[in-house]
């Protein structure tokens, strides 16, 4: 909803506010056609499909080749190989 306090995107539809405000008020087995509607309504105008990535931690063993410090942010995992070993 417009201004929800986590939704971090800025996205606003008056007409999906007025749909959710109207069936977060009644029994939900009668709403969920209208909650259907809303999540296709966000579907419809949906722009972007951001994926972020924290800072995560990898150990790596010494068999490990082509993994370097945050390599699953800043390099592709096909550069990863598993040396051959005993």
């Amino acid at each position: 909803m417009t201004n929800a306090g986590s939704g971090g995107s800025c996205y606003s539809n008056p007409a999906l506010d007025a749909l959710i405000k109207d069936a977060n008020t009644k029994p939900l087995a009668s709403v969920v056609d209208k909650y259907k509607q809303a999540g296709q309504m966000l579907i419809d105008d949906s722009v972007a499909g951001n994926l972020v990535y924290g800072i995560q931690q990898y150990v790596v063993p010494p068999v490990g080749q082509g993994c370097r410090r945050q390599c699953s942010i800043r390099l592709p995992w096909s550069d990863v190989r598993i040396l051959q070993h005993t």
